[in-house]
């Protein structure tokens, strides 16, 4: 989920209260969480990540409503069968000046590999 916004706000206010519906999908995207934000200068900061599902961190509630930004990315994980849980492959991810997540899986994996650069 993301949001750009012409004013700073978090995702609970910006969601409103079906925010905790989307909070509830954790019970199957239980894989990890991840919370990302940009201001308007463009500088990123990866707020959190975690290994765990959202809705029984006991950091998640806290975190997403403290930070307000202009914009931002929450990701719900649900690993990909056979790809390793740890915080290195919960989302966001970070490149640059670039935040960002994915939905989904690529099959079969080894049609990538001769796209990424090998320092990946």
């Amino acid at each position: 989920m993301g949001y750009v916004s012409p004013n700073k706000t978090s995702f609970p206010a910006i969601v409103g209260d079906k925010f905790s519906d989307f909070v509830a999908l954790s019970s199957v995207h239980c894989d990890g969480w991840g919370l990302s934000t940009v201001d308007q200068s463009g500088s990123h900061i990866v707020l959190n990540r975690k290994v765990e599902a959202a809705a029984a961190s006991s950091t998640f509630d806290a975190t997403v409503a403290k930070n307000i930004a202009d914009g931002a990315l929450l990701h719900l994980r649900w690993a990909t069968k056979g790809i390793s849980i740890s915080e290195n492959n919960t989302h966001p991810f970070v490149y640059g000046d670039y935040s960002f997540i994915h939905n989904g899986s690529i099959f079969p994996p080894d049609v990538i590999a001769p796209f990424i650069d090998p320092k990946f």
